[in-house]
């Protein structure tokens, strides 16, 4: 077979499977092309290639099965780059504190809310079958905002993308649950013996995470190239912090100095000469204050005595 033949002949199944592995990977919204459609789609690959002889006598079918594995890894790899990013965060309950690398693909439900799609199978077929989503909450929006970053999944592949640095992440840790399907019917037999029914929906379990970005990063970075009010924002909020900051170290410093002279005052009350001291110091006022009272005494007679007269 000529060579210019062979080409054109991949070309064309090629290009047909490249957009298929885009579509599939809008659709699937996986990093990696390990869901369960992508793997349908190559196990159907390979029956026709290399089961279909079998029965059917077509000359070299096996090897067009090459171009369109490789026209779907493509077209799936390339649509995945664009959309996915590396969270980046610490946990500071563990000791020392770990650097938490993430692969997240966002996504916005039909209901406008922020979601990201989990890399599990059944995950997928939750969205797929029961429209349910992993929703996060953020409070900014989640850009990039730092360099592409090395990360290395369970299945040791290497992969770079663009970071976004978050402050604090947090997830449920109780399980949350969604009403999904039709509404069943169940018949049940109540103490009294008579019979009812009770109407229930088959429940699946979804989850939501918090994302906190750092203050600065709140603030959209096209709004605060276009915008001078927000980046007027950003100072005033960094200045406010600050401002803060400064007035609770001075403040620990005021109680530390009150906490050492009370300490100091009384070491020095309670020790022996101080003691003997205050005990003499009383003594006299108390000696001062019971002539004062005698004195006053003797006026209050002879006053009462000139009254007399």
């Amino acid at each position: 077979m000529d060579a210019l033949i062979v080409l054109l002949i991949s070309m064309a199944i090629l290009v047909p499977f490249a957009f298929l592995g885009k579509k599939v990977q809008i659709v699937t919204k996986f990093i990696l092309p390990f869901d369960f459609i992508t793997i349908s789609v190559i196990i159907n690959i390979i029956l026709v290639t290399f089961v279909l002889p079998m029965f059917i006598s077509i000359p070299s079918l096996g090897m067009w099965s090459i171009p369109a594995i490789i026209g779907y890894a493509l077209g799936y790899t390339l649509s995945s780059r664009k959309d996915w990013m590396m969270i980046i965060t610490t946990n500071p309950a563990e000791d020392p504190i770990p650097v938490i690398i993430r692969p997240i693909m966002p996504y916005t439900n039909k209901h406008g809310q922020l979601c990201v799609q989990d890399q599990k199978n059944i995950e997928l077929a939750k969205r797929l079958i029961f429209d349910v989503h992993h929703t996060v909450y953020c409070n900014g929006s989640l850009n990039p905002n730092m360099a592409r970053t090395a990360y290395k999944d369970p299945l040791f592949v290497w992969m770079k993308g663009h970071g976004v640095l978050l402050d604090f992440l947090y997830e449920d840790e109780e399980p949350q649950y969604a009403e999904v399907g039709r509404i069943h019917r169940k018949k049940v037999k109540n103490a009294d013996g008579s019979k009812s029914y009770i109407t229930y929906r088959k429940k699946v379990r979804c989850y939501h995470t918090e994302m906190y970005l750092p203050e600065p990063a709140c603030s959209n970075p096209l709004e605060r190239m276009l915008r001078e009010e927000a980046h007027r924002k950003d100072i005033r909020e960094l200045h406010r912090v600050t401002m803060e900051n400064i007035e609770l170290k001075e403040e620990v410093q005021r109680e530390f100095i009150v906490d050492v002279a009370e300490v100091f005052i009384d070491s020095v009350v309670k020790s022996k000469p101080a003691y003997a001291l205050h005990k003499h110091m009383k003594e006299d006022r108390g000696a001062d204050n019971s002539d004062n009272s005698g004195y006053e005494d003797e006026e209050g007679e002879g006053e009462d005595n000139d009254a007399v007269q």
